[in-house]
């Protein structure tokens, strides 16, 4: 692992990885990257129509573990 701008570890390897190769705190840096806003997740979740309160309802989201509004995994296979 390299080391980032920000101090975190950088993970090296192949793109296709198993959930057994993921760490918590790994960065991955991509080439043709985005940044995904919040406009763009809740967007997504409403082309999709997810109901599930955690990736627009700001107030709820926040009441939950995660302590914030998740990002709608399937927008990450669009961008």
């Amino acid at each position: 692992m390299e080391d980032s701008d920000d101090g975190a570890a950088a993970a090296e390897g192949p793109a296709g990885r198993f959930l057994e190769d993921f760490e918590v705190g790994d960065v991955y840096r991509s080439r043709l990257g985005r940044t995904i806003t919040e406009t763009d997740n809740v967007w997504f979740t409403c082309l999709t129509m997810n109901t599930n309160q955690m990736h627009f309802n700001t107030p709820y989201s926040e009441r939950t573990r995660f302590k914030q509004q998740l990002v709608n995994s399937t927008s990450r296979s669009r961008w």
